[in-house]
């Protein structure tokens, strides 16, 4: 996460932000093997999926319920 300059919470390290060219956020909690991303822009968000997936093996389960 830190390559793609994003930031650790100081409060909960499991918690990462990064500001986009827009001014937005886009968040991201980490968890053992499960990930939330949580953004205003999907294109952002898309290009967060496609470097994690430079990395791992993922699958998008889709919005959380």
């Amino acid at each position: 996460m830190a390559n793609q300059n994003f930031m650790k919470c100081q409060y909960d390290h499991c918690v990462y932000f990064k500001k986009t060219n827009n001014e937005d956020y886009i968040i991201s909690i980490l968890y053992v093997d499960d990930i939330f991303v949580k953004g205003l822009n999907m294109q952002d968000i898309n290009i967060l999926n496609n470097m994690l997936e430079n990395y791992f093996s993922i699958k998008d389960l889709g919005d959380t319920k």
